[in-house]
């Protein structure tokens, strides 16, 4: 359906081996879009989709994104570009920009969130301070840098019995987030 009026913005960020058009970010593109009436937009991340050869995180191309320079830089560099575009359509309400993102969304989204104040509200989850995802990225420095930062409204989602980023990691990691609107969602693993 075409929106007509300026509506809200859902920005989608994929998980480790995904890509901007997967079956999850094309089923909540459609919800957001459809359901919700809002706008929704998803970029590929690093070595993902269009811009690579990953589709599972055990491939060493996703190993080797972690040891470029700065790739949490870049993103954030990237979604901020992407934004700036979107807020230039009429359709887009630039008061209400939310962010959606978990595992990997989270370790890019983070980030980006916690460095924009446009994002009004986010999801963010399936990720945390320790675990083999943290130890193979080591993204733990980032989430310290950023986590305090967070501000905005935030449901933070855990998987109980994550294969990738432990319990304990995830409630510190839950626990640095400076948002004082936060929630926890936890459930259990797949």
């Amino acid at each position: 359906s075409q929106i007509t009026r300026p509506a809200p913005l859902v920005l989608l960020g994929h998980g480790g081996s995904g890509h901007k058009r997967n079956e999850r970010m094309v089923m909540l593109s459609q919800m957001f879009c459809e359901v919700c009436g809002w706008n929704a937009a998803a970029i590929d991340g690093p070595v993902h989709g269009d811009r690579g050869p990953v589709t599972n995180s055990t491939d060493p191309e996703y190993a080797s994104m972690w040891q470029r320079t700065d790739p949490v830089g870049d993103m954030i560099a990237d979604w901020k570009s992407v934004l700036d575009a979107l807020l230039t359509l009429d359709q887009v309400d630039a008061e209400q920009i939310g962010y959606w993102g978990v595992s990997m969304g989270t370790m890019f989204g983070l980030p980006f969130v916690a460095s924009d104040p446009r994002i009004r509200a986010a999801v963010l989850g399936k990720a945390g301070m320790t675990g083999t995802s943290v130890t193979r990225s080591n993204i733990a420095p980032q989430f310290e840098r950023y986590a305090s930062q967070l501000s905005q409204p935030l449901l933070f989602t855990m998987q109980w019995d994550d294969e990738r980023f432990d319990r304990a990691g995830q409630n510190d990691l839950y626990d640095r987030l400076g948002s004082s609107d936060k929630r926890l969602h936890a459930y259990p693993g797949v």
